[in-house]
Formats: C-alpha cells, sequence, structure tokens
C-alpha cells in the first residue's frame, strides 16, 4: 500500500524517486533490527530477512528504475497501465479518479513481469508455442486452472509422503562426503542415488508449490474481471531447460 501511494504521488523524476525511497528504507532497517524472529529459528530468520530485502529492491525497481506514473490513455479516456515513461523526467502524473488510482496502483505491482507493458520480461512463457498469440477463453482458463491446481497440490501431498518412507542411514550425509570428484573411487551407488535427490528435492516441491497458487489465484482474478492474457503460464517448457540459460531465463 505503501509502495503503490509512492507510485501515484510522487512525480517521476529520478530526484524525487530516490527520496520517496527513504520510508522504504527506514521500514527495512527498523524491521530488521527489532523485529522477533528467535522461535522461527535460523532457516526462518534467513527467509524474514531475505523477504525484507526483497522488499527494498521491489521499491527500488519500480520508484527508480521503471519510474511509472499513471496517465490517461487519450484512444478511451480510461487509464493506460501500459505506459513507460522513456522520459520520465518530463511527465508529471494526470489527475485520476481514486478508482482508476486503484486499478492503476494494482495493476502495476501485481504484474512484476510486466505482461502486457513495455517493459514486459523477455521469454514470457507463451499459452501455445505453435501460436504464440493465442490465448484461452475465460472459461477454459479458469476450468484449466482448476485443474492444475488440483493436480500440483495432489502432486505435492503425494511427494512428501513418498520422502518420508526414504530409508536414511546415519553416514549418509557425513562430511567425509562432502568431497566427490577425489573419492570417485569410493563413491557408492547410494551415495550417486542421494546427490541426485537432493537436487529434485530442492526444486520439485518449490514447483508444485508455485504452480498449485498461481493457477488458483489466475483462476480466481480471471473470474472476477482480469482477462487470461493478463495470466500467462508461470514457467516455460521443461524442454528448453536443459542449459544454464534456458533454465533461469
Amino acid at each position: 500500500m505503501v509502495l503503490g501511494s509512492l507510485l501515484l504521488y510522487i512525480p517521476p523524476s529520478l530526484g524525487y524517486r530516490r527520496l520517496s525511497l527513504i520510508p522504504i528504507i527506514f521500514y527495512t532497517v527498523f524491521t530488521l533490527l527489532h523485529a522477533e524472529t528467535s522461535y522461527v529459528g535460523i532457516d526462518g530468520s534467513l527467509f524474514f530477512g531475505h523477504c525484507i530485502i526483497g522488499l527494498l529492491l521491489y521499491g527500488h525497481y519500480w520508484l527508480c528504475i521503471i519510474r511509472v506514473c499513471p496517465k490517461k490513455d487519450e484512444s478511451d479516456a480510461g487509464i493506460d497501465l501500459s505506459t513507460l515513461d522513456l522520459e520520465a523526467e518530463k511527465v508529471e502524473p494526470t489527475p485520476l479518479s481514486l478508482t482508476q488510482k486503484l486499478k492503476w496502483s494494482y495493476k502495476v505491482l501485481a504484474n512484476p513481469r510486466g505482461i502486457g507493458t513495455e517493459w514486459q520480461c523477455r521469454n514470457l512463457p507463451v499459452f501455445s508455442t505453435r501460436d504464440p498469440g493465442w490465448a484461452p477463453s475465460r472459461s477454459r482458463f479458469i476450468l484449466t486452472q482448476i485443474l492444475t491446481c488440483i493436480l500440483f497440490y495432489a502432486a505435492s501431498l503425494l511427494y512428501d509422503k513418498t520422502v518420508s518412507y526414504i530409508p536414511w542411514e546415519r553416514g549418509d550425509l557425513s562430511p567425509v562426503k562432502a568431497s566427490f570428484f577425489r573419492r570417485l573411487p569410493d563413491v557408492t551407488g547410494r551415495e550417486l542415488l542421494i546427490r541426485v535427490f537432493f537436487p529434485i528435492n530442492t526444486f520439485l516441491p518449490q514447483y508444485c508449490l508455485y504452480r498449485c497458487f498461481h493457477s488458483l489465484v489466475g483462476a480466481i482474478f480471471v473470474a472476477v474481471g482480469d482477462a487470461p492474457a493478463d495470466w500467462a503460464p508461470l514457467f516455460g517448457d521443461l524442454r528448453h531447460a536443459y542449459s544454464m540459460r534456458g533454465f533461469w531465463g
């Protein structure tokens, strides 16, 4: 809410936007110094710290890098949600109604990939590789996303249940096994399976979780008015993840 208000009321001049970061920086520092995280353990504290720093970086991205501001769209007397101010120093926010302001703020902050805007991220996943411009109908999108949510939620539960039955042994994670190539003659098949398991255990549960929540939220927001094209697939084709660029791109 604070970031949305800053985007609405602070001119897109870089000087003003840098000054507007001060309350976000103050909030970040204050939270890190005074938050009580002892009850969540070390991992929880680290995750909390990452989230707070992420908030600061997120605010800096919208305020100082993109520097968006609401503008009128002359074509339909509505609000232009995809305007990137290439000459931001010369642009002043246009007065809008409260409803238009809230709509603009929601559309910007809930769209970090910039779908349908001039700052849309590269290599955005598409609904169909044969026709990149195709988007499903509203009813088809909602039905597909609900089924996808159920499928990945069930897969996540099944995976957790299966992992709980793995027969771990005391020496599986001993410090001696930290090195691999220097011990190649002594590496057993069980150790190889364990090393293959850990990357899968890192990414697969998160993949299922993200797909589940993205499908659920997408179905809800499309049902209440968003266009299916606004909810492009969260991940691309797994067949393109054979290289580091394809995996992260």
